[in-house]
This record gives structure tokens, sequence and C-alpha cells, in this order.
């Protein structure tokens, strides 16, 4: 039982992770283009 919620909140964690790492790759591409602009 605990080990099943602790693998849900582990998914939960991975899934904002990568949410923000993509949020953090559109930001820089975004930086990146005002750069050479």
């Amino acid at each position: 039982m605990y080990d099943h919620l602790r693998g849900k909140k582990l998914s939960f964690w991975l899934r904002d992770l990568r949410r923000l790492r993509s949020i953090g790759d559109e930001k820089a591409s975004l930086t990146a283009s005002f750069m050479q602009a």
C-alpha cells in the first residue's frame, strides 16, 4: 500500500519535472531567438 502511494507520488513528480523542463526549453529557445534578433 505504502509503496503504491509512493510510486504514485513519484510519477506525479516526474510528470511535473518533465513539464517544467519543456517550459524551460521553450523559454531558452525564446531567449536564443531574442539574442539572434
